[in-house]
């Protein structure tokens, strides 16, 4: 029996028709847009055909896709690289990073303290009584607990500015190191350059 597949206007594998009695479809015959041509292999599979064959001037096989960043295409009968979903893929996986970093504390003097989003919601609640009275809250315990569990002097609005500033200078510098991976990105010629770049 023979077995066709069709074909968009660049030559692609789109699917193996069925069902595909003898006599329905003709090689090259146009529906819709979408040419039949005759299987290369009868046993062929839909994915198998899809991800290995093309058509030009006869079925071909492509050769090996050099990553998940290149394209097939059938004009020039190469894989291009697609540097524009490279970059964006990878800024993602910088601002996970950036979110990660402003979560994973800071440094005030000696001490390192957390900033996670239970942390964070803590510290960012003070702050703001802070801003609005300049003065700590009421029933205020003058010390703030570290990573390390220790236990922190913060006697007064002045020492919490400091301790809050140290937060917002860490999270500033962590900003600034992901634009600068973000402009390594945009300048990056190759799918490798774009892929070395890392936190």
């Amino acid at each position: 029996m023979e077995r066709f597949a069709f074909t968009d206007a660049n030559g692609n594998a789109l699917y193996i028709a069925s069902p595909a009695i003898d006599g329905v479809y003709t090689d090259g015959q146009v529906i819709n847009g979408q040419t039949a041509r005759l299987l290369p292999e009868n046993t062929l599979d839909n994915l198998t055909l899809i991800n290995t064959y093309y058509f030009k001037d006869g079925w071909k096989v492509r050769a090996p896709r050099p990553g998940q960043y290149y394209n097939w295409n059938n004009v020039s009968e190469q894989w291009v690289a697609d540097l524009e979903k490279a970059r964006t893929t990878k800024n993602s996986i910088i601002n996970l990073a950036l979110i990660t970093a402003n979560q994973s504390g800071f440094t005030y003097g000696n001490s390192r303290i957390a900033s996670d989003p239970l942390s964070r919601s803590h510290i960012d609640a003070v702050n703001g009584y802070v801003s609005v009275f300049n003065k700590l809250p009421k029933g205020w315990l003058g010390t703030w607990k570290t990573e390390a569990g220790t236990e922190l002097s913060i006697p007064n609005a002045v020492a919490w500015k400091q301790l809050y500033g140290a937060m917002v200078n860490q999270i500033q510098a962590n900003f600034v190191k992901a634009e600068q991976l973000k402009d390594t990105v945009a300048a990056a010629t190759t799918i490798e350059e774009i892929e070395a770049v890392s936190w």
